[in-house]
């Protein structure tokens, strides 16, 4: 019963007290529909990978494809979007995001797209409440691939903007909560197609709203994108008072495609994003496949042909790996792989190669000065922020972040609170600090905590990769 507390004025409250008993009453009929009875958490913990599965649209059988970790995602191709939506309030919204296009997705996992019938997406918080292993949302391909699809940048100045005045006395429209009569076509003109995409860093906010505490954006605001809700499902509306919002749906770790792939298709191959320095051979992992495996019938990289099992130009081939030779990858830069095998349709894989003794990626970050706390640093060049003797509660923590030797793509500033030697919190804000920066983080503080800040290319849970600090060193 917490839309009692939002700010809505006494005949709306009414009107929502109705609404929700009648909302029970017909849960209640329809709790074995989990797809149209469940409601969206507030909070729960980002994804920390992506499963992709195949259900077969004659059989059902159900094949695990691949599972990606974040620092797969992102290093393939990415984009920037902006979208709106209005919400069940009803709301205008406003969503900015960055991540991967789903469609171009799907093709580069050779799916047929024409076979796509629909989508399964599972998120955290399903698992926090305990819901079934096989519940997800879904959503129809039909729905979901309509390329007739917008963003409507002008959802927000047509909005009734007493839409939560008295609902015995609404404003001029006579539809308290919608649209200002004769405003649709105003608000399409400069509508802008827009396709599918997950949000590995993310931002949605209402455009307007009735509670004084609950902040408002009048436009995306790609400047406050995280990772907080990865990823975010993102797509356009058909017309701008569709309510979709609540589709976009976050901590998506997994997707099931009901359809088939191309016929003749390989597994999918995952790169190497861990040891892909020069000097070092790729590996190259897939779920395996032995038809495939047993199958395969040449390798190129680039325009040279690859041995197998030689000493130099080789692959070697086991189960769940191609290992490609580091003589093939001399230098820093991005090599195209081929792989052959007989009666499968060719892969075409891009393989980035980094070159480990190329100068660091340094950003250099500066604390913001304030009376709460004195600014210091620890031997290793993390700063830090002790929280002075006459402060404690509620406290934000503000930096500036300059980049000294830029990194391409997002970064992720952390900040840790200790006390008495034991880290309490961690808070991280993952963006692009070649375009953003500032940034600030609050913690509940006693005097004597101390707030330690750094960057690095990003956090994971992956047991085999740590952090790649981006340190500037700081003058003894």
């Amino acid at each position: 019963m917490h839309l009692m507390n939002r700010g809505l004025k006494p005949h709306s409250r009414k009107l929502i007290a109705c609404m929700v008993v009648v909302i029970m009453f017909f849960g209640i009929l329809g709790l074995g529909n989990l797809d149209s009875a469940y409601a969206k958490t507030e909070w729960s913990e980002p994804a920390d990978h992506f499963e992709v599965w195949l259900i077969d649209s004659d059989t059902g059988n159900k094949t695990h494809l691949v599972t990606y970790t974040f620092p797969e995602l992102e290093q393939m191709p990415q984009v920037e979007r902006a979208y709106s939506s209005t919400d069940s309030l009803p709301a205008p919204v406003f969503t900015a995001a960055r991540g991967i296009d789903l469609i171009d997705f799907l093709e580069s996992l050779m799916f047929d797209m024409g076979t796509v019938e629909k989508f399964k997406f599972r998120a955290t918080d399903f698992d926090a409440d305990n819901f079934p292993p096989n519940y997800g949302k879904v959503l129809q391909a039909s729905d979901l691939l309509d390329p007739d699809r917008y963003y409507f940048p002008k959802i927000q100045e047509c909005w009734d903007e007493y839409w939560d005045e008295d609902m015995e006395n609404p404003s001029n429209t006579g539809v308290p909560g919608n649209f200002i009569d004769g405003s649709d076509e105003y608000t399409r003109a400069e509508q802008q197609l827009v396709r599918p995409m997950l949000g590995i860093i993310s931002y949605g906010c209402r455009a307007i709203t009735s509670d004084p505490g609950k902040p408002v954006n009048t436009e995306p605001r790609f400047d406050l994108m995280d990772g907080t809700t990865r990823l975010r499902l993102c797509y356009g509306q058909k017309y701008p008072s569709e309510c979709i919002t609540m589709h976009f749906l976050k901590w998506t770790y997994k997707i099931e495609v009901t359809g088939k792939r191309l016929e003749g298709a390989p597994p999918v191959v995952k790169v190497d994003s861990i040891n892909n320095t020069v000097g070092n051979n790729a590996n190259l992992t897939f779920i395996d496949d032995e038809d495939w495996r047993n199958a395969i019938s040449a390798v190129y990289v680039n325009d040279t042909t690859l041995v197998r099992d030689s000493v130099y130009n080789s692959y070697t081939v086991e189960a769940g790996q191609i290992t490609i030779g580091k003589d093939l990858f001399p230098s820093e830069g991005e090599y195209n792989i081929k792989i052959e095998a007989d009666n499968y349709l060719d892969l075409n894989l891009k393989q980035q190669v980094i070159d480990s003794s190329a100068p660091s990626t340094q950003y250099e970050v500066t604390p913001v000065e304030d009376a709460a706390y004195t600014i210091g640093a620890t031997p290793d060049g993390i700063r830090t922020m002790t929280v002075n003797s006459d402060y404690s509660g509620m406290k934000y923590f503000g930096v500036q972040v300059t980049p000294v030797i830029e990194h391409e793509g997002v970064e992720t500033l952390v900040f840790n609170q200790w006390r008495d030697d034991t880290q309490l919190t961690i808070n991280a804000i993952r963006v692009d600090f070649d375009v953003v920066q500032e940034a600030q983080a609050g913690f509940n503080v006693q005097p004597g905590d101390i707030i330690k800040v750094y960057i690095v290319d990003q956090l994971s849970n992956d047991a085999h990769r740590n952090p790649v600090p981006f340190l500037f060193p700081i003058e003894p």
